[in-house]
């Protein structure tokens, strides 16, 4: 999955050692994950700080979600809505609040606005953000959200290029982990789909870890090569698709140690490539992340998470990856682990009478 997240580094007080004075850190910022892992048309987005902040110096900025195939900013990406300040209040679609106590902020967007439910958007806590005693982050904070509305039974067929996929994504805390699945997505035309992925690796250290370019990765068939397989649905609305998955959790093996991300949701907008393919936009969300080393375990927030997907013809596919219906693990040898009831009864009936 191609998801590219910026979450905000740890920071941690320390001593002086010159003259025994205690640092005072910055204010850190954390964005309060929605119910359910993605925010809800109407629901605003709230950020919660460690210590009281200097209002006017919360600054932020609104960019869609606009990426090149290693999942980098375009350097023309236009802001939605730039600069927004609290003395300004209200910027367009989004208006801004700090709480009187200046430890947690509000951003309300406009529901037919940008609040609509639609492509996933990125939020930039700019920098000098500050405390009272003038401590400032001096970096961009960043943070992938996406707002959607309650899923419901569709009205007419809903069509998909059903295939592989290449999904490319990362996490950087609690450790960086890139997130590459060479995927099988089959949909019924009810909107119900089905996602098979094996972990992909690049085949060379002259490629990115999170390139999409399918010549250029290969299904990882060691013991430490993972599965995951999801279900959810397509939902038509006003002529666009919107998908949404089931919550499922994903262990990823990493030199001996263990990263399990709890509640792992996929949310994203089906759109036309320039081939006139389907590309999937949107946020990968989890609700916490567990590293496991031995008989060790650390829990870590959860978050979410800008994630692509982009469809593969048949000949450029990877060999060797899950087909539903057929082999689910492919020649993945290392964490396969099906659940019982995958794809489920009747999927692949209805499937094949497409």
């Amino acid at each position: 999955m191609n998801f590219a997240s910026k979450l905000p580094f740890l920071f941690a007080a320390f001593s002086v050692l010159s003259g025994c004075e205690t640092y005072n850190a910055p204010p850190d910022v954390k964005l309060q994950a929605p119910e359910g892992g993605a925010f809800a048309v109407g629901v605003p987005l709230t950020l919660n700080f460690t210590e009281e902040v200097d209002p006017s110096t919360f600054v932020v900025t609104i960019y869609p979600d606009e990426r090149d195939i290693e999942g980098e900013f375009v350097s023309s990406i236009t802001p939605l809505v730039k600069s927004c300040t609290v003395a300004k209040g209200t910027c367009g679609d989004l208006t801004v609040a700090v709480a009187a106590d200046g430890m947690s902020a509000t951003l309300t967007f406009a529901d037919e606005g940008l609040g609509a439910a639609g492509p996933p958007m990125v939020l930039d806590v700019e920098p000098g953000l500050a405390d009272l005693d003038g401590n400032d982050t001096g970096r961009d904070i960043y943070y992938d959200f996406q707002f959607r509305t309650q899923q419901f039974v569709n009205t007419e067929p809903v069509e998909f290029d059903d295939g592989v996929y290449i999904i490319v994504g990362s996490v950087t805390q609690p450790i960086p982990a890139v997130l590459t699945l060479i995927s099988d997505i089959k949909v019924l035309p009810s909107g119900d789909f089905r996602l098979a992925g094996a972990e992909g690796d690049p085949i060379s250290t002259e490629f990115p870890k999170n390139t999409a370019v399918p010549e250029e990765l290969l299904v990882d068939s060691t013991n430490q090569g993972w599965t995951a397989f999801v279900t959810g649905f397509i939902r038509l609305e006003n002529g666009e698709r919107f998908l949404e998955s089931v919550p499922v959790e994903i262990d990823l093996p990493l030199a001996g140690l263990t990263l399990k991300l709890a509640d792992v949701r996929l949310f994203g907008k089906v759109v036309k490539n320039d081939e006139g393919k389907d590309r999937i936009e949107g946020t990968l969300s989890f609700s916490k992340i567990t590293l496991i080393n031995g008989n060790r375990s650390t829990d870590y927030d959860g978050g979410a998470a800008a994630v692509s997907a982009d469809w593969v013809a048949p000949s450029r596919a990877p060999v060797g990856h899950p087909v539903i219906c057929e082999d689910l693990c492919g020649i993945v040898t290392g964490l396969c682990e099906p659940p019982a009831d995958f794809p489920g009864d009747g999927f692949c009936e209805a499937w094949n009478a497409k």
